[in-house]
């Protein structure tokens, strides 16, 4: 996987948590 991938996968699924759960409650994890 092109790298440029994994980060774009990545920032979307934090955009995802962000949205649903608000910043405060997202761990690293997630």
């Amino acid at each position: 996987m092109d790298p440029a991938d994994t980060r774009e996968n990545l920032i979307l699924a934090a955009e995802r948590l962000f949205a649903e759960k608000g910043i405060d409650n997202v761990s690293l994890r997630e």
